[in-house]
């Protein structure tokens, strides 16, 4: 189910009341939708650091800091004790500190938040689909479970990202989910080119997260592709327009 489209958007099922969590798009008052320095990014530091005090105050003030990483679609999660100015290369990032939010970037790729809220630890992972075949969520649950998690207790939260109608790939995408497992097929539709198929990414992240036996996985169901206050890649790229921005999704203790 989808919640109320606005500034911050949360699963209309899902409302903790030890946890803040939601996404933000195009709407967010922020200056340039920048919160990491990047190669390809103008923004000052000065602008940075704006976009964030924006974000932690959004989410209420009471956190020091927002945890960007340097995504690069691995595999790999940290844990995160503490937030300095380095930048850390990771697509996964757990936490139990409540001065500490944690922040996804996607422009199409999924964004999962996962909370357990009674050992009072939460985790966040960028899964485009070279991440998700490289165990990025299981290795963020595997994280929590290192600070405490119980695995049977984690709430996972899919955030907006691009949809199957809108994802169009090659024989050599297609071959090599199936050369990692057969099963994989049943996520794939022939497209309406001849050698072309449409994946469905978000079935495939839930498949992964259900291996898990979490307690629930809820999807806000967004296709970031066609909504306007979304950021995507493939579109920008589709219409000849520059990614102007990335969807945030954070989640944090109280």
């Amino acid at each position: 189910m989808l919640g109320k489209l606005n500034t911050i958007i949360q699963h209309d099922d899902y409302k903790p009341t030890s946890i803040v969590y939601g996404f933000i798009g195009r709407d967010f008052p922020s200056k340039r939708h920048d919160y990491r320095q990047r190669e390809s990014s103008n923004a000052s530091y000065a602008d940075i650091e704006a976009s964030k005090t924006k974000v932690l105050e959004a989410f209420g003030g009471q956190h020091k800091k927002l945890s960007i990483l340097h995504q690069c679609h691995s595999g790999d999660a940290i844990i995160v004790n503490e937030v300095g100015d380095g930048l850390i290369r990771a697509d996964g990032q757990v936490t139990s500190n409540k001065e500490i939010l944690l922040g996804i970037e996607t422009a199409d790729c999924v964004p999962v938040l996962f909370i357990d809220e009674v050992n009072c630890i939460v985790g966040a992972a960028h899964a485009g689909w070279k991440g998700a075949i490289a165990n990025i969520l299981d290795n963020t649950i595997e994280k929590m479970r290192k600070l405490g998690a119980n695995t049977d207790r984690i709430v996972a939260i899919i955030g907006p990202c691009i949809q199957q109608n809108d994802y169009e790939v090659g024989e050599e995408f297609f071959d090599q989910f199936i050369k990692d497992s057969q099963d994989s097929g049943k996520f794939f539709i022939k497209g309406k080119i001849p050698g072309k198929f449409m994946f469905d990414l978000p079935s495939y992240v839930k498949s992964k997260l259900s291996q898990n036996n979490l307690s629930k996985v809820l999807d806000i169901g967004i296709n970031t592709y066609d909504h306007k206050n979304m950021f995507s890649y493939r579109k920008c790229c589709h219409v000849g327009q520059k990614l102007d921005g990335e969807v945030l999704s954070v989640v944090g203790l109280m």
